[in-house]
C-alpha cells in the first residue's frame, strides 16, 4: 500500500496562432528560479513463519515487520547555470519476533539520509558536479534486553538494523553529454563512518553490555556510460571501492578485499505501431511523386474506419467521424505560429506522433511560455501523453520521478513509460536571427539558407 497526497492542476490550450502577451520582443533567458517538490511516503508489511526445530533446539516460531518509510526531494536551478537536487529519505519500523526463547519488540525511527547534489551547466560538453551523502543518527543503535530479538534476517523482512552512527560522504564528478544520445559520466567519492555504540556482541539480551562498533571508511571511484537510440537504452556502470577494516572494542572483526562492481543495463520499449502494415505513420501511402518531391499520404486511418473502436494509435472514435463522401477527416496535427505581444513572429512548432502530435506540441510552447526556457531545452525536455482512451498516462524516461510514479499507481491509475512523445521541428527568433530545433528523439537536423 502506498500513499501520497498531492493535488496538480495543469491547463492545456490548442490554437493555430497563440500570442504570448506578456512576453518582450526577443526572449529573454529565464531569470526566477523554478523549483519542484516531490513528496512520497508508503507501507509496507513483511510477516514469517517457520514449523521446524533449528539444529540449535530453538523451535518454531514467526515475526513481522511493519516499515513506514518516506523521500523528499527538491529540484531546481537556482540560476541559470546551475542545477540542484536535495533528498532527504527516513522512516519509522515496528519489528516483532516471537519465537521462543528468542522473542522480542521494537519500536523506532530509522535513520535519516540527506543528500544534495550541485550541478554546473555553463560550460560546453562538461558539466561537473559535487554532492554531499549524511547518515542522521536518528534511528535506534542499542537495543536492550529482548529488544534485540527483533533483528531479523534481511531475507526476511525489509529492516534488519535500525540504525548505525553519523556518516559523511562527499563526491565530485563530472557528466560528459558526448552527443544527444551518449552521456558519460565519472565520479570519485569517500566515506566517512563514525563509530556507535550497540548492544554487546558477547550477550545482546544483557541490557548492561555494550559494544563500540567502527565500521570503517570506504573510498570509492565510479564511471558510467549511458546510450540510448530510439527505443533502446543501455547503461554500463563500473566501480571501485577500498574500505578499511570493521573492529568491535578496538578488535578488527572483518577486513574485506577491494570490491569490483560491474553493471550492464539495457532496456527496449517496443512501438506501439509494431506489427501494422499501415504507412500512416511513417512515408505516406508509400507513393512518391515524381518532379514533387513529396509521398502521397494515407490518411484512412483518420477517420473512424470503425466506430467505437480504436484505431492504430489507440484512439476511439464515434460515428461523428465515421467515412463518408466529401467529408473531412479529424487531425491531430497542430503546425502552431506562436505571436509576440507586439504582433512579431516568435515560435513555430510542429510535430509528427499521430495523438502524440498535440501534447508534444502543447508542451514545447508551454516551455518556451511559462518555463522560459530556451527553444533546445523546450524541445529536449521530457514529455508527458495522456489521449483518454486507452486511460493510461504515458511518461518518457525522466519525466516522472520514481516517487510521481509509483504514488500514482497506487491511486489507480495507469501509468507506462515509453520511448518518445512526438517528434518536433521548431524555429523561434532569438537576438541576432532565428533558432532552430530539430528533435533530439530522432535524427534530424535543422538547417537553413
Amino acid at each position: 500500500m502506498k500513499t501520497l497526497i498531492a493535488a496538480v492542476c495543469g491547463q492545456i490550450f490548442i490554437s493555430s496562432v497563440a500570442c504570448a502577451v506578456d512576453l518582450p520582443n526577443e526572449l529573454q533567458a529565464p531569470t526566477d528560479p523554478l523549483w519542484t517538490t516531490v513528496f512520497s511516503t508508503e507501507a509496507r508489511y513483511f510477516s514469517w513463519r517457520n514449523n521446524f526445530t533449528a539444529p540449535n533446539g530453538i523451535g518454531p516460531g514467526r515475526g513481522s515487520e511493519f516499515y513506514l518509510p518516506f523521500a523528499m526531494q527538491l529540484t531546481g536551478k537556482p540560476l541559470e547555470s546551475w542545477s540542484a537536487d536535495f533528498t532527504v529519505r527516513g522512516g519509522w519500523v515496528k519489528a516483532v519476533q516471537s519465537t521462543p526463547g528468542h522473542s522480542g519488540e521494537v519500536q523506532t525511527t530509522t535513520d535519516t539520509v540527506a543528500s544534495g547534489t550541485v550541478t554546473y551547466l555553463g560550460l560546453q560538453g562538461i558539466q561537473p558536479f559535487v554532492s554531499l551523502n549524511a547518515n542522521l543518527p536518528t534511528g535506534k543503535t542499542v537495543l536492550p534486553g529482548n529488544q534485540a530479538n527483533a533483528r531479523m534476517d534481511p531475507d526476511f523482512v525489509d529492516i534488519s538494523t535500525f540504525g548505525e552512527g553519523f556518516n559523511l560522504g562527499p563526491t565530485a564528478g563530472f557528466n560528459f553529454p558526448i552527443t544527444d544520445s551518449l552521456l558519460v559520466t565519472t565520479s570519485f567519492g569517500y566515506t566517512w563512518r563514525g563509530r556507535f555504540t550497540q548492544d554487546s556482541f558477547i550477550d545482546p539480551t544483557n541490557p548492561f553490555l555494550t559494544s563500540r562498533v567502527d565500521p570503517g571508511d570506504n573510498l570509492t571511484a565510479t564511471g558510467a556510460i549511458n546510450y540510448q537510440i530510439g527505443q533502446l537504452a543501455i547503461g554500463f556502470t563500473g566501480a571501485v571501492t577500498w574500505e578499511t577494516a570493521t573492529s568491535v572494542d578496538g578488535t578488527n572483526t572483518l577486513k574485506p578485499g577491494n570490491r569490483l562492481l560491474l553493471a550492464l543495463q539495457s532496456s527496449y520499449v517496443w512501438s506501439e505501431n509494431f506489427g501494422t502494415t499501415t504507412l500512416n505513420a511513417l512515408y505516406g501511402s508509400g507513393v512518391y511523386v515524381r518532379g514533387g518531391g513529396f509521398f502521397l499520404n494515407d490518411e484512412m486511418d483518420d477517420f473512424a474506419a470503425a466506430p467505437g473502436k480504436p484505431n492504430m494509435f489507440g484512439l476511439v472514435q464515434g460515428e461523428a467521424n465515421a467515412i463518408q463522401p466529401g467529408k473531412r477527416m479529424l487531425s491531430a496535427m497542430s503546425p502552431t505560429i506562436v505571436l509576440d505581444r507586439d504582433g512579431g513572429l516568435l515560435l513555430i512548432v510542429g510535430s509528427r506522433g499521430g495523438p502524440r502530435i498535440i501534447t508534444s506540441t502543447s508542451q514545447v510552447i508551454l516551455n518556451v511560455l511559462d518555463h522560459h526556457m530556451i527553444l533546445s531545452d523546450a524541445v529536449s525536455a521530457p514529455r508527458i501523453h495522456h489521449q483518454a482512451l486507452p486511460d493510461s498516462l504515458s511518461y518518457e524516461r525522466q519525466g516522472l520521478s520514481t516517487a510521481v510514479v509509483d504514488s500514482l499507481r497506487s491511486m489507480g491509475y495507469g501509468v507506462q513509460s515509453m520511448a518518445g512523445v512526438g517528434l518536433i521541428n521548431a524555429i523561434m527568433r532569438v537576438r541576432g536571427g532565428y533558432e532552430g530545433m530539430s528533435d533530439p528523439r530522432s535524427s534530424g537536423k535543422p538547417a537553413g539558407y
